[in-house]
């Protein structure tokens, strides 16, 4: 499963873990399990998500696993793939974190299961707070542009911010000092100066301010 790569005109996205074993066999993995799905926000190839996900989590100095989970965070939810077999690719370890990040599917209702995905992420250790907050800042941004091209309903675009804000009300109990939790709390401030998204300010899903 590890054979793929992503490459375009530009080079290798994935060349920023060049030096990091496991992350380089994470994006291996992740581009085989994300083969031939698009991100709604542009048409990319999906597994560019994580991509900047991980870039994130690389950019702030995590170690080599935690950029694998932030590479591999998508997997088991979009990519087919189960916790054990994550488990026999990379351990325990790494596919329990992922398994922390991965919504409850089960649960039928989008409010109560991205409830209860939060609940998990604000349970689990830091490292894997971090990477649900790389991943809350990349959805953010990609929220302005399906909002601004009119690629999802209103309701879906409110509710989408409002787990969003929640989610940054978690970040500012669990990593309150922590460079992501502030750049989201930017990202959702910002939202409300584009057109599309400005009907949802200070009536709709405001931003809590940190203390």
């Amino acid at each position: 499963m590890c054979k793929h790569r992503v490459v375009t005109a530009e080079g290798d996205l994935a060349a920023f873990v060049a030096d990091l074993p496991i992350a380089r066999r994470a994006a291996a993995y992740a581009a085989e399990a994300h083969a031939g799905q698009e991100r709604q926000a542009d048409g990319a190839p999906f597994v560019v998500h994580p991509l900047e996900v991980a870039l994130l989590v690389h950019g702030a100095g995590y170690r080599d696993e935690v950029v694998a989970v932030a590479l591999l965070h998508d997997v088991v939810e979009k990519g087919g793939v189960t916790v054990e077999g994550l488990r026999e690719a990379f351990g325990a370890v790494i596919a329990g974190m992922v398994d922390a990040l991965t919504e409850d599917e089960t649960i039928a209702g989008y409010e109560e299961r991205k409830a209860e995905l939060r609940r998990r992420a604000e349970a689990a250790s830091d490292d894997v707070v971090a990477v649900f907050a790389a991943d809350k800042i990349v959805k953010a941004r990609e929220l302005c542009v399906v909002a601004a091209a009119n690629r999802v309903s209103a309701h879906d675009v409110a509710r989408r911010r409002g787990h969003y804000v929640a989610s940054l009300e978690v970040l500012q109990r669990r990593l309150p000092a922590h460079p992501f939790t502030e750049t989201l709390r930017f990202e959702l401030a910002a939202q409300l100066l584009v057109p599309a998204l400005a009907r949802l300010g200070p009536a709709g899903a405001p931003v809590p301010v940190s203390s």
